[in-house]
C-alpha cells in the first residue's frame, strides 16, 4: 500500500550562523551606537527580482550564511570534534561552519576547540570544499558550546520548497585570555583575527552562490533595507525579524548574555499567511483599485498573534474579510489583541513589524520595530558613552 501523501512538503535540515564581530574604533561604536558588527551575504542573482537563479535560494537577498545539512559530511566532521554520538544540535552546528567556510572563505573552524580523541596526528577532513581543515587543534579558541541557538525557522507549509532551519549565534570576542607561553594558541588567535578583519573584497566568495559579503551593524542593514537609495538591500521576513530583535542590543556582552540564558527558551516560528478577501462589490473601478491595494499588501502572522492558527494542522492561508493592518498607529480595536506580525508591501521590498507580546528582546528601543502597545524600555546596562 502506498504511502499516504502528506498535505504539505517535509521541510529540509538547515543551519545558519550569526557572527558577531568587535568594533574596534571606539570612536565608530559610540557613533553608531553599537559595538560589533554582523557578518551577512547577498545571494547571486541576474535579474533584479528576488527570484534565485540556479539551484540556490534567496536570490538578491541579504541573509546570514549556512545552508542545508550534508548528513554523511557534517557528522562525520563533527566525530572529528565531539567524542561519543553526534547529536542533530552538534551536526548542524557543524554545518553552519562549513557553510561558511564554503560560501565566504571564513574559516572558523580552524578555530573550533578540538575535545575529541578521535583527533589524532596532523591529519586533515577531506569533507566537500573543506578539504585543509585541520582537526588537531586541542586548544582553539572558541568550542562548540560556544554557538548559541538563537532562532528557530521553519518554512510556511504553503511554500513548496521548505527548510527547518536553526540560527546559531557566535561572539567573537575582542580580546582572548591567553597563554603567553603558547605560541600555537597566539598563532590561532591571530589568524581568526586576521580573517574577520580583512577588507570584504579579499574574502573568497562562492561564486554560484554569494556576490557580496558585509559587517554591518543590525541597525545598519535596518537602514539599507528601508532606505529608497541605489544601496537599498533585500531581506526576508526572518532577517528582518531577527535583526530587529538584535537591535535592541548595543554592545555585543549584552546580545551574547541574553542568547546564552535564553537559548533553551527558543520556540520554532512557523509564519502563517493572512490573505485578505475581495471587498464586496460596489463600484467596478473602487473594487478594483481595493483589489490591486490589497494584493501589494500582505500580512505574516506569528506565534501567539490572535489570528495565528489554533495548531499546525489548521491551513497556514487564512481568509479575512477585513483588512488588519493598521496605518502608522495601531487601531484601538486590535491595540488589546495580541500582535506578532509582519505588514509585507511591494512584495519583499517593504516590511513593518509590530508586536506587542514581548517576543522581541524589551531591551532597548529600536526605531526599525513599531510596538503596538507599549514601548520598549531601555535598560542596556552598558552605556552608549561607555563603549
Amino acid at each position: 500500500m502506498p504511502a499516504a501523501k502528506l498535505p504539505f512538503h517535509v521541510p529540509i535540515p538547515s543551519s545558519s550562523i550569526i557572527v558577531t564581530r568587535p568594533i574596534l574604533d571606539k570612536a565608530k561604536a559610540r557613533k553608531l551606537k553599537c559595538n560589533y558588527e554582523l557578518l551577512m551575504t547577498q545571494r547571486y542573482t541576474s535579474t533584479l527580482n528576488i527570484l534565485r537563479v540556479g539551484s540556490g535560494n534567496f536570490g538578491g537577498a541579504v541573509v546570514f550564511p549556512g545552508g542545508k545539512l550534508e548528513e554523511q559530511s557534517d557528522y562525520k566532521l563533527a566525530s572529528k570534534y565531539v567524542d561519543g554520538n553526534i547529536d542533530s544540535q552538534t551536526a548542524l552546528k557543524i554545518c553552519s561552519l562549513r557553510e561558511t567556510f564554503e560560501e565566504t572563505g571564513l574559516d572558523l573552524l580552524q578555530g573550533l576547540k578540538n575535545d575529541s580523541t578521535n583527533a589524532t596526528g596532523s591529519g586533515s577532513v577531506d569533507i566537500g570544499t573543506h578539504k585543509d581543515a585541520q582537526y588537531n587543534n586541542k586548544k582553539g579558541i572558541f568550542s562548540i558550546n560556544d554557538l548559541s541557538l538563537f532562532a528557530h525557522w521553519i518554512t510556511p507549509t504553503h511554500i513548496p520548497k521548505r527548510f527547518d532551519t536553526y540560527f546559531y549565534m557566535l561572539n567573537l570576542p575582542q580580546e582572548l585570555e591567553l597563554d603567553s607561553s603558547n605560541q600555537e594558541d597566539q598563532n590561532m588567535h591571530n589568524l581568526i583575527h586576521h580573517q574577520i578583519y580583512k577588507s570584504n573584497d579579499s574574502y573568497k566568495l562562492q561564486s554560484n552562490e554569494v556576490v557580496k559579503l558585509f559587517w554591518s551593524t543590525p541597525g545598519q542593514y535596518l537602514d539599507d533595507f528601508h532606505s529608497n537609495k541605489e544601496n537599498k538591500i533585500i531581506l526576508y521576513p526572518p532577517q528582518y525579524y531577527m535583526l530587529n530583535a538584535i537591535a535592541q542590543f548595543a554592545t555585543f556582552q549584552e546580545l551574547k548574555k541574553y542568547v546564552d540564558t535564553h537559548s533553551h527558551l527558543v520556540e520554532p516560528i512557523t509564519p502563517a499567511l493572512l490573505k485578505q478577501k475581495p471587498p464586496p462589490s460596489s463600484d467596478g473601478n473602487r473594487d478594483a483599485e481595493a483589489k490591486k491595494k490589497q494584493q501589494k499588501q500582505q500580512v505574516l502572522l506569528f506565534n501567539g498573534d490572535y489570528q495565528y492558527p489554533g495548531h499546525t494542522s489548521q491551513s497556514p492561508i487564512i481568509e479575512s474579510s477585513t483588512p488588519n493592518a493598521p496605518s502608522k498607529s495601531t487601531s484601538a480595536d486590535n491595540a488589546a489583541q495580541p500582535l506578532h506580525r509582519i505588514y509585507l508591501n511591494a512584495g519583499m521590498h517593504k516590511l513593518r513589524l509590530v508586536e506587542n507580546m514581548g517576543k522581541i528582546p524589551q531591551r532597548l528601543h529600536s526605531p526599525h520595530a513599531q510596538q503596538s502597545v507599549h514601548a520598549l524600555a531601555c535598560s542596556s546596562s552598558t552605556p552608549i558613552s561607555k563603549l
